[in-house]
């Protein structure tokens, strides 16, 4: 039997050619091509959702990936073919054998689809359930998908679906029934081998992980793949890198801190996540620790000898400082080591506090302590631990720094009377607003208002709580009130309160809150994709609240504003969509004067064609097409003119580039397009008559130049139309009507009265207006021969030969496409022959 050497390598198992030839070559190469490595390789192609490895290290050879969907042959088992679901990953037995499957999709009328796999084929476990155990190790080696080049998810999301897929097989956390059982197979199962050797190597179990090496051992020969994952896992230290898999050691340490069961269990978690990853999420991790060493999980000699393999980070030296509290000492250089790490650590504000007090007793650097202390005020100058541990370091220092000793002691007054309203918020069946709005006197009002708004983000607190807040807040004489009412506000609006914010009167001092937010909230990671659904729904939520005062003058120029200093494109999208959606109850059009419809058409062009975030440009294109506010009929009109000859000189070859591969050029079409969509919109006679005079100036957007003709086609339009072309007698203008009518219109009738007028008209001189002038005849003579006029159609047809060119119709002239002319069609040309030979 010829095997096929690159797809048995890779596969690990004996690969067939009469397999590889069923695969087409793209596939075939996408899977088994040269990418160094085995290990790499697998990798290189594991993606989240879409999965890799739980297919190539299972046993299964991929087929095809239809609609990304998999079609995998089991070389391991029984020789089936199966069906895989690229969203749930689940396997499905289709086919009893290659080819039963090569049979059906040559169309052969028969039905080869097994109930289930025979039994006594399937290895223990089958490859199925091995593709399943695999799951978990998709997730935690994936590579993120990309979204415009940035990964989409980070690793705290791939650890957590593999931790989730992990509990799913082992719900009690314990593999090692299966293990046990398992372990005599894997001389002679290189694919069960490999998983085994990932899941002891991967969760730290060292000690099972040499028995899985012990009996690979065993085997007479073992494929070219399993010594590459021996090779890499076999050895991988506690502390080990994977080249290939971005954040390798957070990712395997968050595994097993995620899949920890019971207090105990976490606390040594946490201590192996910390070997592994020092670096991340120190201080949280220690507090486990702590609890560890509290509960005597592990004693402080083995917490001694892991510190000592580890680099100093915040987490670590507060545990030197811990052990050295348990140790009787007073002082520990360590707990001077973390102040002077706490103010640029990225840990979070309450871990942080945290690491503060329980260090705090062992400090002996009073300038550290208060540099910490100092920091963590920023977040809460009302922390009562935090207050304590300044106060500690104006006794080291001899001296106030941070604040003065007056200061310090107000405050420390203030968060003892505001910490009992604080705690009563967690009170689910209390009156929250009630109990507030009994605080006095004032200024403690406002302390406790302060520190719900500064917890407003972080904090799990009463909506109506903090809605009080901000109306304390902001009605009294903090300088930091704008900054502190924003925090408030972006929470209520993120999650959906906005009717705790009531309605607005344009003199509310709430109002440039909410025109700071919309214009300072900062954009998320391009990855972030829930960040970025968050921000969108805050800046909907804001615009809400300002829509019943967005007519007003002076939000109404703040909003334009925005949108002309290029706020950000959530920003600035928001502000058209939500609020000048023409096709919206409350949109802000209805109740704009002339003069603000006006400036808001200006402002939506300016958006359309300069704005750098292709949402931006979008949504003004989207609400400059629905713009109806009478008032701006004219500058609609204006615009239309203007814009209109901007395209038509447009070189579209060279125009100046804009994100997402659009252009200048491309925008100004748009542009013109919404202006004639906006025009047609007015309905009005004035509105009609500009339309027909673009007959006579358009040059490039012919198409929607007819479209908003023949929407509006009537009698009295046609008729005014006749007039003017009559007049003036513009060939060009006279084409552009026909294809107005041929392509938008759908009557016969006023193609056969525009061809009785210009059958007598001069023919142009320039070539061009003489093909458009032909191809006005042909429309004519078209729709004489359907009115069965002969007589029409016999001079038409003579006046057309005498054009002498090749008729053009417009649009396709002005995009450079080809045309098809009707006279040459058979049909017609039949027709027209029989007339004429009558």
């Amino acid at each position: 039997m010829a095997l096929h050497h690159a797809a048995s390598r890779y596969f690990g198992s004996a690969v067939p050619t009469s397999v590889t030839d069923a695969i087409d070559d793209c596939l075939l190469d996408h899977w088994v091509g040269d990418r160094g490595h085995l290990v790499d390789a697998h990798l290189a192609l594991n993606y989240p959702y879409f999965g890799a490895i739980d297919k190539s290290l299972s046993g299964f050879v991929v087929l095809d990936d239809e609609g990304d969907d998999y079609t995998l042959l089991d070389l391991r088992g029984g020789g089936g073919v199966w069906w895989q679901d690229h969203e749930t990953r689940e396997l499905m037995l289709y086919f009893d054998s290659l080819g039963h499957w090569l049979a059906d999709r040559a169309g052969e009328a028969a039905d080869f689809r097994p109930e289930s796999p025979a039994p006594d084929e399937e290895p223990t476990p089958s490859s199925a359930e091995l593709a399943q155990r695999y799951q978990w190790l998709m997730w935690l080696l994936a590579r993120p998908l990309l979204h415009d080049g940035q990964p989409m998810q980070d690793a705290e999301d791939l650890a957590a679906n593999a931790a989730g897929h992990f509990t799913q097989l082992w719900p009690d956390g314990d593999a090692d029934f299966d293990f046990e059982a398992e372990l005599p197979l894997l001389h002679r199962d290189p694919h069960l081998a490999i998983y085994w050797l990932l899941h002891t190597a991967l969760l730290a179990r060292d000690a099972d992980r040499d028995r899985v090496l012990d009996e690979v051992a065993r085997a007479e020969s073992r494929p070219e793949l399993l010594d590459a994952f021996v090779e890499v896992f076999g050895a991988l230290a506690l502390d080990g890198a994977l080249d290939a898999v971005a954040d390798f050691r957070i990712r395997r340490s968050l595994l097993l801190q995620f899949i920890a069961d019971g207090d105990d269990d976490r606390a040594r978690a946490a201590l192996t996540a910390m070997e592994m990853a020092p670096d991340h999420e120190p201080l949280g991790r220690a507090s486990w620790i702590v609890h560890g060493l509290d509960s005597e999980t592990f004693g402080v000699e083995h917490l001694l000898a892991a510190l000592d393999r580890l680099p100093d980070t915040a987490g670590t030296v507060l545990l030197r400082a811990d052990a050295d509290r348990r140790a009787g000492r007073e002082h520990s250089p360590s707990a001077d080591a973390l102040m002077r790490l706490l103010p640029t650590a990225t840990c979070a504000w309450s871990s942080r506090v945290w690491a503060l007090s329980t260090a705090m007793p062992l400090v002996r650097d009073g300038v550290a302590l208060a540099g910490a202390a100092g920091e963590l005020l920023t977040e809460d100058p009302y922390n009562r631990p935090t207050l304590a541990a300044l106060r500690r370091a104006h006794e080291l220092c001899g001296a106030e720094p941070v604040l003065s000793g007056a200061e310090l002691d107000r405050r420390v007054a203030a968060a003892e009377s505001s910490a009992r309203y604080l705690t009563r918020l967690g009170e689910p069946e209390l009156d929250h607003v009630e109990m507030l709005a009994a605080i006095d006197p004032p200024e403690l009002a406002e302390v406790v208002a302060q520190r719900i708004l500064l917890r407003a983000e972080v904090g799990d607190l009463p909506a109506a709580a903090i809605g009080w807040a901000l109306r304390t807040i902001l009605d009294g004489a903090a300088a930091d009130r704008a900054e502190l009412a924003a925090a408030g506000l972006r929470h209520l609006l993120a999650e959906g309160y906005t009717q705790i914010i009531g309605d607005l009167d344009v003199d509310n001092p709430l109002v440039p809150v909410v025109i700071r937010l919309l214009e300072h909230t900062p954009e998320p990671a391009t990855s972030d994709i829930i960040g970025e659904r968050k921000i969108r729904n805050l800046k909907k939520a804001l615009c809400a609240v300002l829509a019943p005062i967005a007519h007003r003058p002076p939000v109404f120029d703040e909003l334009l504003r925005l949108s002309a200093v290029h706020a950000a494109g959530s920003t600035v999208e928001a502000v058209w969509n939500r609020l000048f959606d023409a096709s919206k109850e409350d949109s802000v059009i209805r109740r704009l004067a002339p003069e603000q419809a006006e400036r808001a058409v200006a402002a939506m062009i300016a958006t359309e064609l300069t704005h750098p975030a292709i949402a931006a440009r979008n949504a003004a294109g989207h609400q400059l097409y629905r713009f109806d506010h009478q008032g701006a009929q004219g500058y609609l009109i204006a615009a239309l003119d203007e814009y209109g000859r901007r395209y038509a000189e447009s070189d579209r070859a060279n125009s100046p580039a804009l994100s997402h591969q659009q252009t200048v050029d491309s925008q100004l079409e748009d542009v013109v397009a919404n202006l004639y969509s906006a025009v047609r919109a007015m309905n009005t006679s004035t509105a009609r008559t500009a339309l027909i005079e673009r007959l006579f100036t358009e040059r490039r957007s012919l198409w929607r130049m007819g479209d908003a003709i023949g929407k509006l086609f009537s009698a009295e339009m046609h008729q005014e139309t006749m007039g003017l072309l009559r007049e003036r007698r513009d060939a060009r203008a006279a084409a552009h009507y026909a294809y107005a009518l041929a392509e938008h219109g759908g009557q016969r009738w006023p193609e056969v009265e525009l061809l009785q007028e210009i059958i007598h008209w001069p023919t142009p001189d320039d070539e061009t207006e003489r093909r458009l002038f032909a191809y006005a005849h042909v429309i004519g003579v078209v729709a004489a021969l359907a009115a069965e006029s002969v007589d029409l159609v016999r001079a038409a047809d003579a006046r057309l030969k005498s054009i002498r060119a090749a008729p053009a119709q417009p649009d396709s002239l002005a995009r450079d496409r080809t045309w098809t002319n009707p006279l040459d069609t058979d049909a017609l040309r039949t027709r027209l022959a029989a007339v004429l030979s009558d």
